[in-house]
């Protein structure tokens, strides 16, 4: 059987080594008797889940088992959810390694203490109070049956599971913020620990690399500049700014002269602002026809079933003449980047333009904005704001 989902999750801040598992769990309503089979990562509402109802449950319960590759060995493991509707507790072997509450956020546990070799057993319980109005819930109804613009809830988890072997000694993130303007790129990062050494190199789509170092902070920020090895004048602009192109990065953290980690991304150089009451993209007028993406799928309901639908549907948009959408649910999930250079990128023509605006997930009823409280080791609350 296929790996539903199968694409890496996170493709501006790739490992090469993670552990996909998506696929056949154990999974039951309402109390832990895993009774039946549910296609993680589809809601159990979904057709493509394999369960497929509109029953109401507010508690749904997921389990199933997994092996370590050997040459994960020594290595801190971290589980990431891509996300989880609505409040969630996770365990391990029969311990508890966190929780998280928010449906349209990511969270990452690190497990390691938990594993055991051989065969390891991951349980999930998830609780979605259809009837909270205060709950932060997109276009999803509270009644008994859609109507009106919003549509059937999705409980528990439906975006990928996977996990990831990582270094003591590693980079924990990074905001990359292109300055079209200036002709140069920011990279404010954070590492685990001061005293290590963060190179950020950046290879243009002609070829051309730029790098920076840092100098042994934890935090910082790093400054690429593009004006060089023939960027300049017209050429960079029109080479860059208008192509679908994407400069490719790499980051390596080193711990002396040890390289204890490696992550690779990419951005592409744009600007987006508002003058005059003008939408300007890249510096010029752009006149915007949009198309309001509810972002639900027939059989896969919140998630796509394959990572080529978000292709599909930017294409039809293109197709008809719009050059972007409102995206009403998660536009960190359209999968952009893994789509052809040429599917969503901006063309020198102007007329392979498609820009997405993301639109946070809406409160019926009032906000949830207060601090978890509870749950040992931390619940992580809150609104869902992507960076």
């Amino acid at each position: 059987m296929s790996v539903p989902r199968p694409e890496y999750p996170r493709p501006q801040f790739v490992r090469e080594a993670w552990l996909n598992l998506n696929g056949p769990w154990d999974f039951s309503f309402d109390e832990p008797g895993f009774d039946r089979t549910i296609t993680v990562p589809f809601a159990y509402q979904a057709a493509i889940s394999g369960i497929g109802t509109d029953e109401r449950h507010d508690r749904v319960w997921y389990r199933r088992a997994f092996a370590l590759p050997e040459d994960w060995a020594g290595k801190r493991v971290l589980l990431h959810f891509g996300a989880v509707d609505y409040t969630c507790k996770v365990w391990v072997n029969g311990a508890l390694a966190g929780g998280h509450t928010g449906g349209h956020a990511g969270f990452s546990l690190d497990v390691t203490e938990a594993l055991r070799p051989g065969e390891n057993v991951l349980t999930v319980l998830a609780e979605d109070d259809h009837a909270d109005r205060e709950m932060p819930r997109g276009k999803q109804y509270w009644g008994e049956k859609p109507r009106s613009i919003f549509y059937t809830p999705t409980s528990g988890i439906w975006q990928t599971v996977w996990l990831e072997p990582v270094s003591e000694d590693r980079l924990l993130s990074v905001r990359v913020t292109p300055d079209l303007a200036g002709r140069q790129v920011f990279f404010d990062y954070e590492l685990s620990r001061p005293g290590l050494v963060l190179t950020a190199a950046a290879a243009c789509p002609d070829g051309a690399a730029v790098s920076a170092r840092s100098d042994g902070e934890a935090r910082g920020r790093l400054v690429l500049s593009l004006d060089r090895d023939g960027l300049d004048g017209g050429a960079f602009a029109d080479q860059y700014a208008w192509s679908p192109e994407l400069f490719r990065t790499v980051y390596e953290v080193r711990a002396e002269a040890e390289v204890t980690d490696r992550v690779s991304g990419y951005f592409g150089l744009r600007s987006i602002a508002v003058a005059d009451g003008k939408i300007l993209l890249n510096g010029r007028p752009y006149y915007q026809k949009l198309l309001l993406d509810q972002g639900y799928w027939p059989d896969g309901l919140l998630t796509a079933p394959t990572d080529a639908a978000f292709v599909t549907d930017i294409e039809a948009c293109k197709a008809m003449g719009f050059n972007g959408g409102s995206g009403h649910t998660d536009c960190r999930r359209t999968g952009l980047p893994r789509g052809p250079a040429g599917t969503a990128g901006l063309g020198r023509d102007g007329e392979r333009v498609c820009v997405l605006w993301p639109v946070r997930a809406a409160v019926h009823g009032g906000v949830d904005g207060g601090p978890g409280a509870g749950l040992q080791p931390p619940l992580h609350r809150g609104l869902d704001a992507p960076q």
